[in-house]
């Protein structure tokens, strides 16, 4: 069964690249950012590992570069701007310094698994405003929550980034553990590319009732 699921978890990116294709032209702005992540992670997902394995690359700063791209993009979607006072130019640099902190402490640190301070905070910061969100939305009662294409974005960032913090912190107390709570996150990576196809359907669907 987990073998299963972790050979179709890294091609599971193409539900929600296939779904943003045929939507494409009905985005608004969130989604058409959405779409732009997710062809993103197609190449990273599935065509940089070819390149990868055919001439030995190191890819260590291509992944790096798609954490940048991936917060910077997120942040740009679900964070409540009407809410708190923070300019998008601000938060636009957060991703970058995450990112270069990361990659300060990769090569100047001598260890088998150095942990990613830079990304966990980064992921508290989406997981903090997904959290923020969802509270917002439950409290709209002119719209049933499920029904909202935001909820399903936000409990996509949700599901992915809470599993990624709690991988990392397992591993870091208990490394002997590591196999096991990976493959726990490759189950919520594949879930969290259903929800967030889901969002670009439910979006389409309230299009059609308005």
């Amino acid at each position: 069964m987990y073998f299963t699921v972790y050979f179709i978890s890294p091609f599971s990116i193409l539900i929600p690249v296939l779904v943003s294709i045929i939507t494409f032209k009905k985005q608004n702005k969130n989604l058409r950012l959405l779409s732009y992540l997710f062809f993103i992670g197609g190449f990273f997902d599935l065509i940089l590992p070819i390149f990868q394995t055919a001439y030995n690359l190191q890819t260590i700063l291509f992944y790096q570069l798609f954490d940048f791209i991936q917060f910077t993009l997120l942040i740009l979607i679900i964070f409540p701007f009407k809410k708190f006072p923070l300019t998008k130019l601000k938060l636009l640099i957060l991703p970058l310094l995450f990112t270069l902190s990361w990659l300060l402490f990769e090569f100047n640190i001598n260890t088998k698994s150095p942990t990613s301070y830079s990304a966990v905070f980064a992921s508290f910061l989406l997981i903090l405003a997904a959290i923020y969100n969802l509270y917002t939305l439950a409290k709209d009662t002119t719209l049933i929550i499920y029904k909202n294409y935001m909820f399903w974005i936000n409990i996509s960032v949700l599901i992915y980034f809470a599993g990624t913090i709690f991988v990392q912190t397992i591993t870091l107390i208990f490394p002997e553990l590591t196999v096991t709570v990976w493959e726990l996150h490759t189950i919520m990576n594949l879930v969290s590319n259903i929800t967030f196809a889901l969002s670009y359907v439910t979006f389409i669907k309230y299009l059609k009732k308005t």
